[in-house]
């Protein structure tokens, strides 16, 4: 089955909540803007917010949040730093190896579990 590019954003979203699950509540969408990403600091909560430019390529999007979501689970949620440390190449780089593994689920993971 050939996953439209709505359903591998929201299967990604889906999947790193289940795999890589933040310290707060993250919502992530794609919206318009003029910026690549947009984040919002803290909202009602204490979750965060962040939204990719949804005019970029679906691939581009996902590579996107896949580097934001590494800041979050990292040391670089709060939005204060702007380097990378180790701590955030880590968790990219384990991020990054996993999703091209899971390759948007396969039998006996989310492809099955009909969550969308």
């Amino acid at each position: 089955m050939k996953l439209t590019n709505r359903q591998k954003w929201l299967r990604t979203i889906v999947w790193l909540k289940k795999m890589f699950p933040p310290q707060r509540s993250i919502t992530a969408t794609s919206c318009k803007t003029e910026k690549e990403v947009l984040e919002t600091a803290e909202l009602i909560g204490g979750s965060s917010g962040l939204g990719i430019k949804n005019k970029l390529d679906c691939h581009i999007k996902i590579e996107i949040l896949l580097r934001e979501w590494a800041r979050f689970i990292s040391c670089l949620g709060d939005g204060h730093e702007e380097d990378h440390p180790d701590d955030w190449g880590l968790a990219y780089a384990k991020i990054y190896r996993t999703f091209i593994e899971w390759e948007y689920g396969r039998p006996g993971t989310l492809e099955d579990s009909n969550v969308i």
